[in-house]
């Protein structure tokens, strides 16, 4: 990301941003994750599309969870 490049010394507001950025990615995870019981068989999310690589990668690497493209399961 090209904002996080951006500063220096006491001035790293941008990477502060991409970092509260990662942290709204990380909050809507946990949001995800905590309510999903184990009997349910799928839950679908609709995200924009930067979002979309963060939460994936993050569930992806999850054990409890086998992430699917949805024209597979709605076919």
């Amino acid at each position: 990301m090209v904002f996080a490049k951006i500063g220096a010394g006491d001035n790293y507001i941008e990477a502060e941003s991409v970092s509260d950025w990662y942290l709204r990615n990380l909050a809507i995870y946990s949001n995800i994750i905590t309510p999903i019981d184990a009997k349910d068989k799928y839950v679908i999310l609709i995200f924009g599309q930067g979002r979309i690589p963060i939460l994936k990668h993050l569930l992806q690497n999850n054990d409890d969870f086998e992430v699917v493209e949805v024209n597979s399961v709605l076919k």
